[in-house]
């Protein structure tokens, strides 16, 4: 008796292996091994070369691409978004929120960029706040590393989903680690808390 094959063209297993790919943390080894048990008795280096050819299989390629797709549906930022986030806020130019004359400008006058750095804006007082540059640069080196290091495990042939804006789920735990990552300290009356 065969395997299972569903409309669109998948296995039950391929389908598990995409199901299992697309996941936080996952490596395409490890979901070929829960898709295909019997992969558990393979050297690492067989199981590397199964999952990569079966990532390049067509219908595998247009269902991991249909879930991706999916996961960005719900509102998650690809990387592409949240890089470019980023490098706005380390380019903004707090001299931009203020008219020739040192005034606040109005808040709709004020150019992209720098829009989206402002993290506290006061009528009031007339001052504005931008988002730290240093952080945004730090944020931006520590994912380029956290990049070159998936590229390491990529050449290892047991790399995460994550051409492109492909495993979303996983993309903005990185993120959200890295943003973690940023030292909080603040500063009052001279000392350092």
């Amino acid at each position: 008796m065969g395997a299972k094959v569903f409309e669109n063209g998948l296995t039950t297993a391929q389908e598990r292996f995409c199901i299992e790919a697309i996941k936080p943390n996952a490596t395409n080894s490890g979901a070929y091994r829960i898709a295909f048990p019997k992969s558990n008795k393979w050297k690492n280096t067989t199981v590397a070369e199964e999952a990569s050819r079966l990532t390049k299989h067509p219908a595998v390629a247009a269902k991991l691409k249909e879930l991706r797709e999916r996961i960005n549906e719900l509102g998650i930022v690809s990387v592409e978004e949240a890089m470019k986030i980023l490098s706005m806020m380390s380019r903004a130019d707090i001299r931009k929120c203020y008219d020739d004359n040192n005034k606040l400008k109005n808040i709709q006058d004020i150019d992209d960029q720098t829009a989206i750095a402002l993290v506290e804006v006061s009528t009031k007082d007339g001052k504005a706040k931008l988002a730290n540059r240093k952080d945004a640069v730090e944020t931006i080196l520590k994912w380029h590393g956290a990049k070159a290091a998936m590229g390491r495990a990529e050449d290892a042939g047991d790399t995460a989903l994550i051409e492109g804006p492909a495993n979303a789920y996983d993309l903005a735990r990185r993120i959200a680690w890295a943003l973690g990552q940023a030292p909080k300290k603040q500063i009052t009356g001279g000392t350092t808390t």
